[in-house]
């Protein structure tokens, strides 16, 4: 039985930290969604305008892409 209990613990705690991994990175891909869709894009249009406020190569330097 304390085997048992014991193999419970370790199953249940390998569950949360594989929980706690998995909603750690669904959340950094909600923020990198934002990053890229609110700033990146947005900077990469200007960067193409007549009068971009700023250049190709700094928006490349910014999100070093």
């Amino acid at each position: 039985k304390e085997m048992e209990d014991y193999c419970a613990g370790l199953h249940l705690k390998r569950n949360q930290i594989v929980f706690n991994m998995v909603e750690a990175e669904t959340e950094y891909v909600h923020q990198l969604s934002i990053l890229v869709n609110c700033f990146l894009r947005p900077l990469r249009m200007a960067a193409s305008s007549k009068k971009p406020p700023i250049s190709h190569d700094d928006v490349s330097s910014i999100f070093l892409n």
